[in-house]
């Protein structure tokens, strides 16, 4: 599992690509450096805009990674672009 987590903070990067910019300044600069330092860059990860967010397959490291930063950074506030 341990090492998913550089495929995840890929995961993670991918699709904060596709958030509101004013949403992904509310996450710290440090963490976002982190994902950015600690990703797998020979991992390739797309997300196919046509289809459905919900549907888009991610590592369960990933989902966690979202969970908390929704939890943490965004609550209620967040909007899907």
């Amino acid at each position: 599992m341990k090492e998913n987590y550089p495929k995840a903070y890929t995961e993670v990067l991918e699709i904060l690509k596709y958030m509101p910019e004013n949403d992904v300044k509310k996450i710290p600069k440090k963490l976002l450096e982190t994902f950015e330092c600690k990703k797998d860059t020979n991992y390739s990860f797309i997300i196919d805009e046509n289809q459905d967010f919900s549907k888009l397959k991610i590592l369960d490291e990933t989902e966690a990674i979202m969970v908390n930063i929704f939890r943490d950074y965004w609550g209620a506030t967040v909007q899907v672009a």
